[in-house]
């Protein structure tokens, strides 16, 4: 009697496959919000640390120069004319102490926030202007920097930056909370 030759097949049945995708299908169900959520407060915190780079400069540039430094909105990025911090921003050095932009040289940065943010504040920081000892001329305050969407929980969609009257900037999470999802209401 000849011996039975048994074929070992090295593949998956489909059952083994379809556990397979069920399983890898609920992974990602779990983890494509806490995904989001990452990506939302890595997105606030690069631009909160951008801007507050840029107010460090300013206040560098001062004291550096002898002569007041601005931060200002602008959505050309040749002059103070945007509408809200959303366009973009500009950080120039008033060398000749006029209050006005005179020439390109004396613009020393410019930036744009990616789409979706949105940038607000509390009243008195258009523009912020540093003096040539780095104190903030004008009323300390807050830009809010925040987007707003649902995907995260209230108070995870925004960041404060907070401004204090001799000119140090710090970022913190919004105080008080936000209390609505989806909102970007101003600091």
């Amino acid at each position: 009697m000849k011996p039975a030759i048994t074929i070992r097949s090295n593949g998956f049945t489909l059952i083994e496959l379809m556990v397979a995708v069920a399983v890898l299908g609920i992974l990602l169900a779990i983890g494509i919000p806490s995904f989001q959520a990452t990506m939302t407060s890595s997105q606030l915190t690069t631009q909160a640390n951008e801007f507050l780079a840029s107010l460090a400069s300013a206040r560098s540039e001062a004291i550096k120069n002898g002569s007041r430094a601005t931060v200002c909105r602008s959505a050309s990025n040749n002059a103070c004319d945007g509408a809200s911090w959303s366009d973009g921003w500009m950080v120039w050095v008033d060398s000749n102490r006029n209050n006005t932009l005179n020439a390109p040289g004396e613009v020393v940065s410019q930036h744009r926030p990616p789409q979706g943010l949105t940038i607000l504040n509390n009243g008195g920081l258009n523009p912020i202007v540093f003096r040539s000892d780095g104190t903030l001329n004008g009323l300390p305050g807050t830009l809010r920097i925040c987007r707003p969407t649902t995907a995260v929980p209230a108070n995870e969609n925004a960041r404060d930056l907070v401004i204090n009257v001799v000119g140090r900037a710090r970022v913190e999470k919004p105080n008080p909370p936000i209390a609505t999802a989806g909102t970007c209401p101003a600091p």
